[in-house]
């Protein structure tokens, strides 16, 4: 179980904003994010528990990826359920790219460079529509930053990790953020 701190900016073609925010990461399918302002104020409250994105209804959620997504910005290869292998890609690099159809019909792209994620697209109809890149530094189980862009829209979500803090647990609440 983890407490990851960072910060985050979003840029959208006519907003500009960033603050700072809080992961609780409980280990095999749970991830909570709350991004605040500089100045304290809330922005958002999420939770993914498995595949299924919680937030408080009303809740602005058009930054924030799709879980298969999400979970790859923490840097954790989870495509999802009822999804299908459609091949998969070794190169001399030591790069690995993994291709997979999602029930919907869009393809998930996965590439993974000595075991550990570093790139996904979603592609609908065959164009990137959503891209997730990260950037690792040294052994650390989580990426240094992951930068999330939503390509049709021009949004692009940057979170850049300051601390990792392992935690005995975090409160069963959190999971579900109230309505």
């Amino acid at each position: 179980t983890s407490l990851v701190i960072f910060r985050w900016s979003v840029r959208e073609p006519d907003l500009r904003i960033g603050g700072s925010g809080f992961a609780r990461l409980q280990h095999p399918d749970r991830a909570r994010l709350d991004l605040f302002m500089d100045n304290g104020e809330a922005v958002l409250a999420a939770s993914l528990v498995e595949d299924q994105l919680r937030a408080r209804e009303g809740t602005r959620l058009q930054v924030v990826p799709s879980p298969a997504l999400l979970w790859a910005s923490l840097g954790v290869f989870r495509p999802g359920k009822g999804v299908t292998l459609l091949g998969a890609d070794a190169s001399d690099d030591d790069a690995f790219r993994l291709r997979y159809r999602l029930a919907d019909g869009d393809e998930l792209r996965y590439e993974l460079r000595s075991g550990r994620v570093t790139e996904v697209e979603l592609r609908h109809e065959g164009n990137a529509t959503h891209r997730v890149d990260l950037k690792r530094e040294g052994g650390g189980e989580l990426p240094k930053e992951a930068t999330y862009r939503n390509l049709a829209s021009f949004s692009e979500l940057k979170v850049t990790v300051e601390t990792v803090e392992r935690v005995d647990s975090h409160p069963s609440d959190i999971w579900y953020p109230a309505p």
